[in-house]
């Protein structure tokens, strides 16, 4: 008789990254949305972590927009050549838009009326297709890829709605747009730049003005202003255009407004803020690994300086800028996306901007996890070679979220598993020869006490334990530093009382290594530790048996003890029984193995060797599930 009963669950954590690219970052007053993968993170500004992931997409995410007048509403478009209508609200996916032949590179959406959703789409096929709700109403091909648009409907400044697009020629492209016809018309064609255009952004003045901003891959950013003007007004100096209607022709001018440079690489976005009606900002992000917000001198007057308001930004790391940035002005928030991945958080308070709690995940594989014995943290591994810790932060109003406190090894491969010793130290292999064993420093572990209440006073109490590391230049190991005065950058270790940064976790959350263990002829693949901690099994990569060994190492003395041999192939999952009496193992040959500990020592010997099943998938002691 098969029983069932059911459980409740709650997701508790979610940690992802943000894909690479410039337009997969939005946000509205309440939530900051964010592609990580196929699917869309909705991150709580409220309660301090991503809650919800949406998925409909089949392949990587290009693109997150809320749609411009209605922030409950959200566009994305992905690699697998869809773009989708989602509701922040009930999670539901309103309308999947079809038609392109390739990659969507971005998506743009807005409400007409309370039925009708204008949507746009450009793709790698050179095309841009438009949407009313789900109907394709008309398409425009163009020579070359757009990498940003967006559509002003305003009819103080025009009577029709305007399409305006920039890319890779160097160019802004005005489209007049007919609601009733569905007819598209090129107005004008605004040049400036010197290198492909990344981003666009757009500004309705109280003056009935459109600020048109601009960043480009030539390090600048182009402000324009277009207004309506009359046939004696027109200025020669300046270009001027034409909007057709059934009724009339309205004229209208392009005015540069200024040119702001500042940054040192390519400008990856631009996006407006209203301060006052008398003073706009504009935030732009950069790969030179800073963000900009300028300020205008008057909205209404042409001519003054802009100024730099605010620098921020990324120090040291191995890190290339950021990839895009989103403003929130109702929280007083800004927000940059980093090319590995994680999202910077600033927040202005009296006047003084102050980094907040970042959103940062693992930007490639998580390849194994693992909980520290008592389950106070846990561990994690991926192929972006770095591994990462996560906890709770237990904030004075007794909440809690959990986040990443620390960062203990970034290496220069990728990591391909990892298992607990004890409460503070880990042993990892990577796609190397080498095993590496890590302990926690004095510095980590007063961190983890202040902001996770965890008892430390075993570590802490350590005459050896170092009080930070760090990674020699040009160096793999993390080398033990047991003062503060030892450190030779200017990014000094300290304990923290909140979530670190993101340039904390970088450069001053990394464990000290212990031990390397050699033995290995190819890169490590699997390994396990028994339950006291004195012995790791690992296994590496092999073609031949005579590679496919099972290596026990002595954790105290950093030595081998010996091979258990039985595979023909790679070692792809070890585990150890309970009570530390067998060893499991399963392999890419199709079978699995049984070892036993031998009375005389810490070695085992085989006692069980299966027949070759299909590729097995999922392994636990004592219950193997082959893959059906």
């Amino acid at each position: 008789m098969k029983m069932t009963q059911d459980i409740d669950y709650s997701i508790e954590y979610i940690n992802v990254s943000s894909n690479r690219y410039s337009h997969c970052l939005d946000a509205n007053k309440e939530l900051i949305c964010f592609g990580t993968k196929h699917s869309i993170a909705l991150y709580c500004l409220q309660r301090l972590k991503v809650f919800k992931l949406l998925n409909g997409h089949k392949n990587r995410v290009n693109s997150v927009k809320v749609v411009t007048n209605n922030s409950d509403l959200l566009i994305s478009s992905s690699a697998d050549k869809t773009s989708m209508i989602w509701h922040l609200k009930t999670y539901e996916i309103l309308y999947k838009l079809l038609g392109h032949k390739e990659s969507i590179i971005l998506s743009y959406c807005l409400q007409l009326d309370d039925k009708s959703l204008l949507s746009l789409s450009s793709s790698t096929d050179k095309s841009i297709k438009i949407w009313i709700n789900d109907k394709q109403i008309n398409e425009l091909t163009v020579n070359n890829f757009i990498f940003d648009l967006k559509v002003c409907k305003n009819v103080n400044i025009f009577d029709d709605i305007i399409l305006i697009t920039v890319g890779a020629n160097e160019t802004i492209n005005l489209y007049q747009f007919n609601e009733s016809s569905y007819q598209i018309n090129c107005l004008i064609e605004i040049k400036g730049h010197e290198d492909w255009i990344r981003s666009i952004d757009i500004f309705e003045t109280i003056n009935n003005r459109l600020m048109i901003a601009t960043s480009s891959q030539d390090c600048f950013i182009r402000v324009h202003q277009i207004y309506k003007i009359d046939e004696k007004q027109s200025d020669i100096n300046h270009l001027t255009f034409s909007l057709q209607t059934k009724d009339y022709q309205q004229n209208y001018q392009v005015q540069l407004e200024t040119i702001l440079a500042g940054h040192e690489g390519w400008v990856s976005q631009v996006c407006w803020q209203c301060v006052s009606q008398d003073k706009l900002q504009l935030l732009s992000s950069s790969m030179d690994k800073t963000m900009i917000l300028w300020e205008s001198p008057n909205n209404e007057s042409l001519g003054d300086l802009w100024t730099e308001n605010l620098r921020v930004g990324e120090i040291g790391g191995n890190t290339l800028g950021f990839l895009g940035c989103v403003s929130i002005p109702a929280l007083n928030l800004i927000v940059g996306h980093s090319f590995n991945g994680a999202l910077h958080i600033w927040k202005c308070s009296d006047n003084e901007w102050k980094p907040c709690v970042p959103i940062s995940g693992h930007f490639d594989e998580v390849t194994d996890i693992c909980w520290e014995p008592k389950g106070e943290y846990l561990l994690s591994c991926s192929s972006d070679e770095t591994t990462r810790l996560h906890s709770v932060w237990v904030k004075d109003n007794n909440t809690i979220s959990w986040h990443e406190l620390a960062r203990p090894q970034i290496h220069g491969y990728a990591i391909k598993c990892i298992a607990m010793i004890d409460r503070h130290s880990f042993v990892s292999g990577a796609d190397e020869k080498v095993l590496r064993l890590f302990k926690a420093t004095k510095c980590f572990s007063n961190s983890l006490k202040l902001i996770s209440s965890v008892d430390n006073t075993d570590v802490l109490n350590e005459c050896d334990v170092a009080y930070s590391a760090t990674v020699p230049t040009l160096g793999l190991s993390n080398t033990a530093v047991y003062s503060a005065e030892e450190v030779e950058h200017d990014f000094k270790p300290t304990t923290l009382e909140v979530p670190p940064t993101e340039e904390t976790l970088l450069q001053n959350t990394l464990w000290p290594e212990i031990h390397k263990l050699y033995g290995h002829v190819f890169e490590i693949f699997s390994l396990a530790i028994n339950s006291n901690g004195t012995v790791i099994a690992s296994a590496s990569k092999a073609t031949k048996a005579e590679h496919a060994d099972i290596i026990l190492w002595d954790t105290i003395n950093a030595k081998q003890i010996c091979k258990l041999s039985s595979h023909q192939l790679t070692v792809t999952r070890i585990r150890f029984s309970r009570d530390d009496r067998y060893i499991l193992s399963v392999s890419r040959d199709r079978t699995w193995t049984l070892f036993e500990k031998q009375s005389d020592g810490d070695c085992y010997r085989r006692i069980g060797h299966s027949l070759k099943h299909n590729e097995i998938k999922v392994l636990y002691f004592g219950q193997l599930i082959p893959n059906k």
